[in-house]
């Protein structure tokens, strides 16, 4: 991961999205996050299921690649929720911005 510091370890991103993901304790929370891969990428610490969280955000590309990279569209962007959340999200979308060759586009749903 590099950050306009610098590059970050890998321990010190485990360390960090570990933190936040365990913020997400009850059926009332809502994490928004760009975790900067993709669910099945994740490393295992922080893989969702077995912590019981869901990525309601999962099935939605909202970045695209670089063109060097092939211009894919992938998934990054998360909403998340304990599995058992009595929180209904849906209609979930990604507004493509025009004129952005590669990056993030922000998500949009209801809650």
């Amino acid at each position: 991961i590099i950050y306009k510091e610098g590059r970050v370890t890998e321990d010190i991103y485990l360390s960090q999205v570990c933190e936040v993901l365990d913020l997400v304790t009850d059926d009332n929370t809502i994490l928004v996050a760009d975790l900067h891969f993709e669910d099945k990428y994740l490393p295992e610490d922080a893989m969702l299921k077995p912590r019981g969280l869901i990525n309601h955000a999962s099935h939605v590309d909202s970045f695209q690649c670089p063109p060097e990279k092939g211009g894919e569209w992938i998934s990054l962007q998360k909403i998340i929720t304990t599995e058992n959340s009595n929180i209904n999200i849906s209609k979930i979308l990604c507004n493509k911005q025009e004129g952005v060759a590669f990056g993030h586009h922000p998500l949009e749903f209801e809650i």
